[in-house]
């Protein structure tokens, strides 16, 4: 089986929608047996994909992003932000990117970023008059933040499959992170300008906002712990996203808001979405030996096993 055939077969699995991990699998099987290797290789080629401590931390940090999502703390931030930038002109377009950037120090997923604070933002910036277009297009470019901002996901991902340091990886991402909340920043302040009927402000008042602060404390913590624990080297990442999620399950039980219903869900959310992930790692590692260099070094391994 020619590389040309199996690009083509991956092209042609992906337009008919088969899930991304089988369409890099098949084609990738096809490619060994063709070849002559055993599958019991290429299984184990999957499997040392993701066998790797570092990516422990992914479905932790996952965890902590789909718990949080149902304990309420996106709408916890929402409120802060509210409360601290009541007269500013498009006042809820900063609130929304406020939140946004809170809820990225937190979950580290798009996905649940995505999830939790559209439920909260979205429906307030629509009775406040803001169009659809523009309440959803922030919130989804603001929920893109937490693929960069620390602790994320991808680039747990890629200082694992890289053998990186996550820290250093985490310490760099910031400023790039920074960068595209201000550059959201700068494009809503036009748009505000572009569409005085929306630029409504509200008296400020002291004491929603200690309310507020008193309430989102607790969230706002969870960064410092484990970016704190981090780069002063008192434990990995993979130990700070166990003691983050430990730290949440505890925020959940202070809160009341956490139950057997409410940890089952979103266990069974981190399981599906973490499952999805690593079976692409691993199908990704198995592609990576389907070239002829790989596969000579593979009959080489096979043969000295026999």
């Amino acid at each position: 089986m020619d590389l040309w055939l199996y690009i083509l077969l991956l092209v042609v699995f992906l337009l008919l929608r088969v899930p991304v991990a089988f369409a890099m699998i098949a084609p990738s099987m096809l490619y060994f047996y063709s070849h002559g290797l055993s599958s019991g290789y290429a299984i184990s080629s999957i499997v040392n994909g993701i066998n790797s401590f570092p990516l422990l931390a992914v479905p932790l940090f996952i965890f902590v992003g789909t718990i949080a999502n149902h304990l309420g703390i996106a709408t916890r931030l929402y409120d802060f932000a509210k409360a601290l930038l009541p007269r500013l002109p498009g006042n809820l377009a900063y609130v929304n990117l406020g939140t946004a950037i809170g809820f990225s120090w937190i979950s580290g997923s798009a996905l649940a970023d995505a999830a939790s604070t559209s439920k909260v933002q979205i429906p307030q910036m629509l009775k406040a008059g803001y169009p659809y277009g523009f309440s959803a297009g922030l919130t989804a470019s603001g929920s893109l933040m937490s693929t960069v901002m620390p602790p994320s996901i991808p680039a747990v991902l890629f200082a694992a499959t890289a053998t990186i340091s996550t820290g250093a990886l985490f310490a760099g991402s910031i400023l790039p992170a920074l960068l595209m909340a201000i550059g959201l920043a700068v494009y809503v302040f036009i748009w505000v300008r572009l569409h005085p009927e929306v630029s409504t402000s509200r008296r400020f008042d002291g004491a929603m906002l200690r309310k507020a602060t008193v309430r989102v404390l607790g969230p706002m913590l969870l960064p410092v712990i484990i970016l704190g624990g981090i780069f002063s080297g008192l434990f990995t990442p993979t130990e700070s996203a166990g003691i983050a999620a430990a730290y949440m399950l505890l925020l959940g039980a202070i809160y009341r808001t956490l139950n057997l219903r409410v940890f089952w869900r979103a266990a069974k959310e981190t399981v599906v979405i973490s499952g999805g992930i690593l079976l692409i790692l691993g199908a990704s590692n198995l592609m990576g030996r389907c070239s002829p260099a790989s596969r000579s070094r593979a009959t080489s391994e096979s043969g000295s096993r026999t």
